[in-house]
C-alpha cells in the first residue's frame, strides 16, 4: 500500500477542520 503524506495530511486536516467546525456551531465543549 502507497502511502502519500501530503494528501493523508490534507485529508485529516480537512476532517479535523469539519470536526472543529461542527463543535462551534453546535457549541459542545
Amino acid at each position: 500500500m502507497e502511502i502519500n503524506l501530503p494528501d493523508v495530511l490534507a485529508e485529516v486536516t480537512a476532517a479535523f477542520e469539519r470536526y472543529e467546525r461542527a463543535l462551534n456551531d453546535n457549541d459542545v465543549a
